[in-house]
């Protein structure tokens, strides 16, 4: 239910080449959250379905983008 996620913060951690979940999944979510009124954030890695890279600097990133709002 969309309808509670109004004044909520989402922060969303996704693959540009996932073919599991495709990005345009994380794109509807991130658009779909936004009108419901949500605050969100939409981060890319490189690397296919599973995390890629630098893992704990993005979710560093993104816990701290989270506490700011």
């Amino acid at each position: 239910d969309l309808a509670s996620a109004k004044g909520q913060a989402y922060w969303i951690y996704h693959s540009k080449e996932a073919a599991v979940c495709p990005l345009a999944l994380a794109e509807k979510a991130k658009l779909s959250l936004e009108k419901a009124g949500a605050r969100t954030e939409l981060l890319l890695y490189d690397g296919g379905h599973g995390w890629k890279g630098p893992v704990f600097r993005d979710l560093r990133a993104g816990f701290e983008w989270l506490e700011r709002k």
